[in-house]
């Protein structure tokens, strides 16, 4: 029988580091349907094999891989200040794990209302000094059908109450309620996030399979953000919400789609990353709007092995 800390308690978990890692993924759930310890891990699992940790090493050796648990089921039904605390820890269990190479590259993979935490511990990050490595570490963000915005004919929140509806076996009535209402999903934090959009490559994956009688839980409209090209890739996936972020095997053609666009993400982000450096060493500090944008647009290209090599193997 699981400990009570094992669920409630955060933590942040090495599955893959190579010694000489020179990139780090961290992966965040969403909902936990049975409140199980093991959620973080069985969120990215299919039968024994979690693909973080068993496939992806094979594409991008010098990545380390790290699992954020936390109980999404109570951050989520405690309103704004429970994924407030969530996100917060995350940023403070990133510190930690990073101490000593705070400006390694970032990027996050997330699944469901995990992106959501996510996206409130940058904007909490950008704000406060203590997590300024990590806001101008963060290349970029890998959506798996999280709810950005609401649906066709739905408010956020009611998309949420979707979520849980299609996730947790028997969802309580004050727990949707809770959801419903909850000022996470409000204008003004989704107008928060906007306002970085172009801090970061983003890549977001969504469903087109239904999910039973409740049919697909998160549609485009609200699982994509909207951006250009340029700044956002978006991708229907063809399974449900539950499966979008799960791999039978390499073979898997699902797999091969995901992790390919992903490697393109990192081409890009990694050619930005070089670019910056070499503005700053010549006193430039930044990039002006139209030129982030040429240079993103280079995660279409297809000759990615020749940027990927060296970074990555």
């Amino acid at each position: 029988m699981p400990r009570d800390y094992e669920i409630n308690q955060s933590f942040l978990k090495t599955i893959v580091g190579p010694e000489d890692a020179n990139l780090d993924v961290v992966a965040v759930h969403g909902l936990n349907p049975k409140n199980t310890p093991n959620h973080a891990e069985a969120t990215w699992t299919s039968g024994d094999k979690l693909w973080l940790r068993d496939f992806f090493p094979d594409l991008s050796p010098k990545t380390r891989v790290m699992l954020f648990g936390y109980n999404a089921n109570v951050a989520f039904e405690t309103s704004s200040a429970g994924i407030r605390e969530q996100a917060e820890n995350l940023l403070n269990w990133l510190n930690i794990e990073r101490k000593n190479d705070p400006g390694r590259m970032l990027v996050f993979f997330c699944h469901s209302m995990g992106g959501i935490l996510v996206k409130r511990a940058l904007v909490h990050a950008k704000s406060d000094k203590n997590y300024e490595p990590i806001h101008t570490s963060t290349a970029g963000l890998v959506f798996f059908a999280t709810p950005h915005k609401g649906g066709n004919h739905a408010a956020l929140g009611d998309v949420a109450a979707k979520i849980a509806r299609g996730v947790l076996l028997y969802p309580s009535n004050t727990f949707m309620e809770a959801l419903k209402r909850n000022s996470i999903f409000a204008d003004t934090f989704i107008d928060d996030f906007r306002q970085h959009l172009e801090d970061y490559l983003i890549l977001s994956f969504y469903e087109t399979r239904p999910m039973g009688k409740l049919g697909i839980i998160v549609d485009k409209r609200s699982a994509t953000l909207g951006l250009p090209g340029t700044r956002e890739l978006q991708i229907g996936l063809d399974a449900d919400h539950r499966e979008i972020c799960k791999f039978k095997s390499e073979g898997d053609p699902i797999f091969k789609q995901v992790s390919q666009n992903i490697l393109f993400l990192l081409e890009a982000a990694w050619t930005a990353k070089t670019h910056k450096s070499s503005l700053s060493r010549l006193g430039i500090s930044s990039l002006k709007t139209e030129e982030k944008l040429k240079f993103h647009s280079t995660w279409r290209t297809e000759d990615i092995k020749t940027h990927l090599y060296g970074f990555l193997n």
